[in-house]
């Protein structure tokens, strides 16, 4: 019997376009044929002039070295309140094709959620979603 034929490569999908403040991932554009592509884990952007962190991760709720989804977290905030949602965020460097290589560049890691509160800044929080590890020293918004 004639060997079957290989089945045709998916068509390439472009990733959405980015917005005036964010960007994709350049090295995932351009693939071999046939070859899956798939969307950045996580998107950067230049946050807006005056952008402020209202906390961060301080500590991990056991021996880990960093989290995931269902992960427990310690953050500090001010002004929590349990079942509040943070956006959790990554300082990033500026890549080889940024126009501007002195930016603030920022990474949207995931969403965390305050769930107790454990004294002065000090929260306990859930991790709901994640692109990418939460590590210590992350930066956290309220949604």
């Amino acid at each position: 019997p004639a060997p079957e034929a290989a089945a045709p490569a998916a068509p390439q999908v472009a990733p959405p376009a980015a917005s005036v403040h964010e960007k994709t991932d350049d090295l995932s554009v351009n693939l071999p044929a046939g070859l899956a592509g798939q969307y950045p884990s996580v998107t950067r952007f230049t946050p807006p002039k005056g952008w402020q962190a209202d906390g961060a991760i301080t500590e991990f709720d056991g021996k880990e070295a960093l989290a995931a989804e269902g992960d427990w977290v310690f953050g500090n905030v001010a002004g929590a309140a349990a079942g509040q949602r943070f956006t959790v965020y990554r300082g990033a460097s500026a890549q080889e094709l940024d126009a501007d290589q002195k930016a603030r560049y920022l990474q949207v890691i995931g969403i965390i959620e305050a769930k107790t509160h454990m004294g002065k800044l000090r929260w306990r929080f859930v991790v709901i979603k994640s692109g990418d590890s939460v590590q210590v020293g992350d930066l956290l918004k309220r949604n």
